[in-house]
């Protein structure tokens, strides 16, 4: 006589297979709610980082060539900068035309010269402003105030404002960050 075995195994139904899917998609949003914020978090700490280094090297690369200067002038109202100031240097060797730090004044109206976007520190040689303009290097962005140069007691101050979205008012998120250095040129 023929047996029938009658095998016990079982698969899964439809009804586990629905909630099991339902509890691995709430895993995976809730992962991915944490991992986005923290994604962003990591990214705007990265350009702050970035933006405060670019701001330490440009005070750097002046302060080094504002101590190799035969003579450093300050001027806080060079008349084509209505709201800036410069800087204006000449190195020893070679001898040659001086050089300028300057901030851009912004777009141009029929009253002044444009001189370069407001939130940009620019470098330029040349006889006067206007020719250093042509020969003009982005050094530093992101300014959100005037830099302050100052020069009292034989020392050149430098003061760089700078956030990361400058366009936008300063805040928790936006913080303004204020590098300063004092400079001996050795005329």
């Amino acid at each position: 006589m023929g047996e029938f075995i009658i095998s016990r195994r079982r698969g899964f139904t439809l009804v586990e297979v629905i909630v099991a899917i339902g509890v691995f998609a709430l895993v995976i949003v809730s992962l991915t709610n944490v991992f986005f914020p923290i994604q962003g978090a990591w990214r705007r700490q990265k350009e702050t980082l970035d933006l405060v280094r670019n701001a330490r090297w440009v005070l750097e690369f002046m302060e080094r060539e504002l101590r190799e200067a035969e003579s450093a002038t300050i001027n806080t109202n060079p008349g084509s900068l209505p709201n800036g100031q410069v800087i204006r240097f000449r190195l020893s060797s070679p001898p040659a035309e001086p050089y300028w730090y300057w901030r851009g004044n912004g777009d141009s109206d029929s009253d002044t010269i444009n001189f370069g976007d407001s939130s940009f520190l620019y470098r330029g040689q040349g006889n006067n402003l206007a020719d250093a303009y042509s020969t003009r290097q982005q050094i530093a962005n992101f300014l959100v105030a005037i830099p302050i140069f100052s020069n009292g007691g034989g020392l050149v101050t430098i003061e760089l404002t700078v956030r990361p979205n400058p366009g936008e008012p300063a805040g928790h998120n936006n913080p303004n960050y204020t590098l300063r250095k004092q400079i001996r040129p050795r005329n």
